[in-house]
């Protein structure tokens, strides 16, 4: 089953609705995966600009962090150079 998901042709993979309620997924109907799409997606989720703002941080740069761990592994290590 995992091979038909696989197919370099998208037009040959299985759909995610298929996948979800194929008997080796759900146990031959035994043990069904809750809630369905149609029950997921049902609920409608609202998000502030607050949240939005809150979300996001900001990254010190690449440079500045490699800088950093390296003056931590100097002074924990003692690698002083002498």
């Amino acid at each position: 089953m995992i091979f038909l998901d696989y197919n370099k042709y998208f037009e040959y993979r299985i759909l995610v609705f298929l996948f979800q309620n194929h008997g080796w997924v759900t146990k031959d109907d035994k043990d069904p995966l809750e809630p369905s799409e149609v029950e997921n997606c049902g609920i409608i989720v609202e998000v502030t600009d607050e949240e939005v703002k809150n979300s996001v941080k900001v990254m010190p740069k690449l440079d500045t962090i490699v800088s950093r761990k390296l003056m931590i592994l100097t002074y924990k290590y003692c690698v002083c150079g002498v």
